[in-house]
């Protein structure tokens, strides 16, 4: 067998219709919701959120959870919490508040500079990342930039952000 990618899986991916239409959708630039991708694809949302997670598993797509929960809204390069970001965000022991009161911009989106992919930027991402910390579902190695997920850590911390 020869060595390398297997790019069968992504083949197949854009090979589906639903998928290739919430692909070309997603192309265009705008930020999409899962049940703008399902109307952009003609499928129920249950059906799309099926073929989002195939998407996401395989690289494709990196689905910003908290803008398709309406926790956190996008308007252009900026972002805000929604009153429902609110009550979830406290509902974590993160004062929404609190972190508006702060120096650091609250929320904004952040291309991360190695991966070259976007992550939660500010005060609100930071106090994310202190709590994943603090719940143990993640450990900062000494001295490093690595992030460990013990065993467990990471499935909870999806849960949590996926609801």
């Amino acid at each position: 067998m020869k060595e390398g990618p297997d790019i069968s899986i992504i083949a197949a991916l854009i090979g589906n219709p639903a998928s290739a239409n919430m692909l070309m959708a997603l192309m265009a630039g705008p930020a999409l919701t899962a049940t703008e991708l399902a109307q952009e694809a003609g499928l129920m949302l249950s059906t799309a959120s099926g073929h989002l997670a195939k998407l996401e598993d395989a690289g494709l797509v990196a689905v910003d959870r908290f803008v398709e929960r309406r926790l956190l809204a996008r308007g252009g390069d900026a972002m805000r919490v929604t009153v429902s970001g609110k009550r979830f965000f406290a509902k974590a022991g993160i004062d929404i508040d609190a972190l508006e009161r702060g120096r650091r911009p609250l929320c904004r989106p952040c291309l991360d500079w190695s991966e070259r992919r976007s992550h939660l930027g500010g005060a609100l991402g930071g106090a994310i990342f202190d709590r994943i910390i603090a719940l143990g579902w993640a450990v900062c190695e000494a001295r490093t930039r690595i992030v460990r997920f013990p065993a467990g850590g990471e499935r909870k911390m999806r849960a949590w952000i996926s609801g």
